[in-house]
């Protein structure tokens, strides 16, 4: 299953080698191993206690390593009394999960060269640009072990118990099982608000496909590709941690649209029909304003169609552009 996962990761590095990510980026969103003491702003319980340590990473957004305190508590437990596991077993992720937390921190230890540099020996690993995602892993070998800090919490606390009420014993492996469960989801309570995501606007899912959605760039491709997912339209617009050399030209050539250019450039590739956005820039989208090309939406709507391969049609909000099929590929 993993394999098969992994094939269209490989592919996307084998047909696109800028994917591949440079030392010094890498370096950039590596934490130094103070980020263990950082969490993240929007965690109620430890957000404003960390902001200290926080302040002074380059990227904290990907640099947060705080586990928590109670899982390591009770992880600790679990390594030096958990009998739920054997010693070997123990002993194994104990390491297992200091050997992933060292190597989460990229270079920031010793320059990566024990740990995190070996990793770009394996396939796929030359395009993961943060680190710091290995602390799933570090979370996951941690809630093990505070598993079987739970099991002998449970246990000792029954035997305890039992000499005394016996009721109250019997209860006892649930009660704390419960208390540790809410000690952990309390220091991963969050702060984040559901974002207010802009609505599809009228009609858009019935226009014809392959589409490019104008004006283009990063911040506004995110809003098209999460519109075209109530149909899955066939769209040209996409965003992703790296630049595609064939999309910078592409939207560098859509600043004259609708020109005799550009159009003959869309019809090559395929593209059925263009939808002008003529209000993106009033909705909220971060770095809206960012190179959108064309720049200005309202003065390329008014550019004249005339002579052009092309039939328009005007929306609430938008114009579609239906582009006239090349000879011999169909309508």
């Amino acid at each position: 299953m993993v394999a098969f996962q992994a094939r269209p990761l490989l592919q996307v590095a084998r047909d696109y080698p800028n994917a591949h990510r440079a030392g010094g980026e890498i370096a950039h969103y590596s934490g130094p191993p103070k980020a263990f003491l950082s969490a993240p702003p929007e965690d109620r319980l430890w957000g404003s206690a960390t902001a200290s340590v926080r302040h002074t990473l380059n990227t904290p957004n990907e640099q947060n390593q705080f586990p928590g305190i109670a899982v390591v508590l009770l992880a600790i437990v679990g390594v030096g009394a958990g009998s739920v596991y054997s010693r070997r077993l123990r002993a194994s992720l104990a390491i297992g999960v200091l050997v992933l937390a060292v190597t989460a921190l990229g270079y920031g230890v010793l320059n990566g060269d024990l740990t995190y540099r070996l990793l770009h020996h394996a396939p796929g690993w030359a395009g993961v640009r943060t680190p710091g995602r290995l602390a799933t892993l570090t979370s996951l070998g941690l809630g093990l072990l505070a598993a079987a800090g739970v099991h002998r919490l449970a246990g000792a606390t029954t035997v305890a118990l039992r000499r005394r009420e016996a009721r109250v014993a019997s209860a006892a492996p649930g009660l704390i099982a419960c208390a540790a469960a809410a000690a952990i989801l309390a220091e991963g309570l969050g702060t984040v608000p559901n974002p207010k995501v802009p609505p599809v606007p009228a009609g858009l899912d019935a226009v014809a496909a392959p589409q490019l959605h104008l004006p283009t760039n990063p911040a506004f491709d995110r809003v098209y590709q999460y519109w075209s997912t109530n149909r899955f339209q066939p769209i040209v617009n996409g965003v992703a941690t790296f630049s595609f050399t064939s999309q910078n030209r592409l939207r560098q050539a859509m600043n004259g649209f609708p020109d005799s250019r550009s159009v003959e450039l869309l019809r090559r590739l395929g593209v059925r029909t263009v939808i002008l956005h003529l209000d993106i820039h009033r909705l909220p989208i971060p770095l809206k304003w960012l190179a959108p090309h064309p720049r200005y939406a309202r003065l390329a709507a008014a550019k004249s169609v005339a002579g052009l391969p092309l039939t328009t049609s005007r929306r609430s909000s938008y114009i579609v552009y239906t582009l006239a099929p090349l000879p011999g590929r169909g309508s």
